[in-house]
């Protein structure tokens, strides 16, 4: 961490093997005002990864410490900078929060424990191959707060919106914005079921789009009823105007009469052949285009590839049939595993936010939807979370909303330190003599101890290692001054000159000799009158095993 109240100016080198050398010398930019754009979304999704269960746990804390005291109006940065500026790792978390303090809290539960309520998180696997499907449910009375937070927080979701509602103003004489959100301008008119199920299908085409600019592209869209109407538009068949006009269609001769819908079993029931053939004149010369990715018919399960054009009398009968998502469809992917997107009210799902294994060993995700305990942003940045930690690549721009971001200060990663030591149990000491021996550099050597093992994890001060490595070089030219000739006996002695000489060694080592025999004379390993040196008892005795 480089802090400092003027610029900061670094320079960086490179020294080639070759003989080439270069120096670089980096600034910090100036400092200039971004426009702020007024961003005060309510929630944002922090993402942290690390290689390792405990790495994570130590980021986590390190975020956590961080966050304590920071303004809620830096959280949009602080999460930017989290989700875009660091590097991702197979181990990963992610929560949705409000606040710094609530980040902090979270992150902090999850730093003891491991563990935490509210924070999601995962191992991204090998060879991830499990699609994404986009399910559209049957219209439903349950609408929850009809993505609210989304159109106030979501441009794509609100433009799509706007333009549904722009679409749907002549054919419904009236607005469905002001029909779903109660507070607004003349709003209050919900329950009135031709402006519902338009909305309906425009909510869930305008999740679809919000999914894609999420970064999150749909592999096959699933749906049933109504929502064959999303899937459509999903698929490429319908445009938005299309889908819009058949959702408005349906919703009239569904109200016109209640003698136009019949049960047929099962739970489902449907428009009669004559309500569905006024369904088919009135598409009359509509386009409809191959579908560009699979889609799936909730009813039945039967499958329609890309490129294939719909059987327009089967299709218009899955539109005008009322029914629910069938989980035993889901089998269609079994072979790589899914995650479900529910583009609509959870509770028209007969599925729980419970994970399920097939008979496969993959695991099924069912992700998102619209919910009652909880704001549509919450639940879709809660799915984004749990797709980023399963592996899935997002698109931060897209949840970001088209905010202009900041990269902010935060903790670098917490790299987790460890010492390795060789050769099963054997002691320390053996090691450090194995290992210096291996590299050739004799028994004890100091150069061996401290290139090869981690000091700082076994010495943790500098006073300590500075200890250790001094003695270690102190006996170590004990043992190398008691092997040269001038010490052979008790009772031999003499100048560094008469050493040198006596010992074969070159004049040139005189003086490096005198400096190590001065350095052992005051730790009493030599003696020394009339400037000549002699053995002591103690370096008979040293050895390098014993300092060790």
């Amino acid at each position: 961490e480089w802090r400092s109240q003027t610029r900061r100016i670094a320079g960086v080198s490179s020294f080639g093997f070759g003989g080439t050398n270069s120096h670089l010398v980096v600034g910090e930019p100036p400092h200039r005002p971004m426009p702020g754009v007024g961003d005060q979304r309510p929630n944002h999704l922090l993402t942290i990864s690390a290689k390792t269960p405990v790495e994570l746990q130590r980021c986590a804390e390190a975020m956590a410490s961080h966050l304590h005291g920071q303004a809620d109006e830096g959280l949009g940065d602080l999460c930017f900078t989290a989700n875009v500026c660091r590097e991702l790792f197979v181990h990963r978390l992610a929560l949705v929060t409000g606040s710094c303090r609530e980040a902090a809290e979270k992150l902090a539960a999850f730093a003891r424990e491991g563990r935490g309520t509210g924070v999601l998180q995962g191992k991204v696997r090998d060879g991830l191959g499990r699609q994404i499907v986009y399910v559209f449910p049957d219209f439903s009375l349950e609408h929850s707060d009809w993505g609210r937070s989304l159109f106030e927080w979501q441009p794509v979701f609100r433009r799509v919106m706007e333009q549904s509602d722009e679409i749907l103003r002549s054919i419904l004489r009236g607005s469905i914005l002001t029909a779903i959100y109660p507070d607004s301008a003349g709003g209050g008119r919900s329950e009135t079921n031709p402006f519902r199920m338009p909305a309906f299908i425009a909510t869930q085409c305008a999740l679809s789009a919000l999914w894609n600019s999420w970064g999150i592209a749909p592999d096959a869209a699933w749906g049933c009823g109504t929502g064959e109407l999303a899937v459509a538009y999903t698929a490429g068949v319908l445009s938005l105007e299309t889908a819009l006009s058949l959702g408005a269609e349906c919703a009239r001769l569904t109200e016109s009469s209640p003698k136009n819908t019949e049960w047929v079993g099962g739970g489902a029931a449907r428009l009669t052949d004559l309500t569905q053939g006024e369904l088919e004149r009135f598409a009359g010369a509509m386009c409809f285009q191959s579908p560009t990715i699979p889609i799936v018919c909730g009813l039945t399960g039967k499958r329609r590839e890309p490129g294939v054009p719909l059987d327009s009398a089967d299709w218009f009968r899955q539109v005008c049939t009322r029914s629910w998502i069938a989980p035993e469809h889901a089998r269609l992917w079994d072979e790589k595993g899914a995650a479900f997107l529910r583009c609509g009210p959870i509770g028209s799902f007969p599925v729980s936010d419970q994970d399920e294994v097939s008979q496969s060993g993959h695991r099924r995700f069912w992700l998102g939807g619209l919910r009652t305990d909880r704001s549509s942003l919450v639940a879709q940045l809660e799915a984004a979370g749990q797709l980023h930690v399963l592996g899935f690549e997002l698109d931060w721009a897209g949840i970001d909303g088209g905010c202009v971001r900041r990269r902010r200060f935060l903790p670098t990663y917490s790299f987790d330190r460890k010492a390795f030591w060789t050769g099963g149990r054997a002691s320390k000491a053996e090691t450090i003599q194995e290992t210096s021996i291996a590299h050739g550099r004799g028994a004890g050597s100091p150069r061996g101890v401290a290139e090869d093992l981690f000091l700082r994890d076994v010495w943790p001060t500098e006073d300590a290692r500075f200890a250790v490595l001094n003695r270690l070089s102190l006996v170590h030219f004990a043992v190398t001054v008691r092997a040269l000739e001038g010490f052979q006996s008790r009772d031999a002695s003499g100048t560094e000159f008469a050493i040198v000489q006596r010992s074969h060694l070159p004049e040139s080592a005189a003086r490096l000799l005198k400096g190590m025999l001065a350095h052992l004379f005051e730790e009493g390993f030599v003696n020394l009158r009339d400037g000549c040196f002699s053995a002591s008892a103690q370096l008979a005795e040293v050895s390098v095993e014993k300092a060790l």
